[in-house]
C-alpha cells in the first residue's frame, strides 16, 4: 500500500471547503457558491450527485471509502482518525447538500 500523503490531504482540505459551502448564511446563496466550487473542482461533481440522492449514513460511508482509496489507505486507517465530532460534522454537510438539492428540484 503506498499511502499519497498529498492527496489525502487535499481531498480532507477540499470536504471541508464543501462543509464551509453548506454553513453559509443566508441559505439561498448556497446553491451559487455550490455550484461554482463544482466548478472549480470537477471530480466532485459526480460524487456529490450520487451522495445527494443516498441517505446520508450511505452517502458518509462511500464518501470514507473513496477518501481512503485516493489516499491509498484502508478505510479502517481512515477511521481511526475521523473523531465523532468529524463524523458529525461532514455527516450534516451531506444532509445539507441532500436538502439543497431537493429544494432545488421543486423550485
Amino acid at each position: 500500500m503506498k499511502v499519497e500523503l498529498r492527496a489525502l490531504a487535499q481531498i480532507i482540505c477540499q470536504i471541508f471547503e464543501l462543509e464551509d459551502i453548506t454553513l453559509v448564511e443566508p441559505y439561498g446563496k448556497r446553491w451559487g457558491l455550490l455550484q461554482a466550487w463544482l466548478t472549480k473542482n470537477p471530480r466532485w461533481k459526480v460524487k456529490v450527485a450520487r451522495w445527494v440522492k443516498l441517505p446520508t449514513e450511505s452517502a458518509f460511508k462511500e464518501l470514507c471509502e473513496w477518501v481512503a482509496e485516493e489516499g491509498g489507505i484502508t478505510p479502517a486507517v481512515l477511521k481511526m482518525f475521523i473523531t465523532a465530532e468529524v463524523a458529525a460534522r461532514i455527516k450534516t454537510a451531506l444532509n445539507t447538500l441532500h436538502t439543497l438539492h431537493l429544494e432545488k428540484a421543486q423550485a
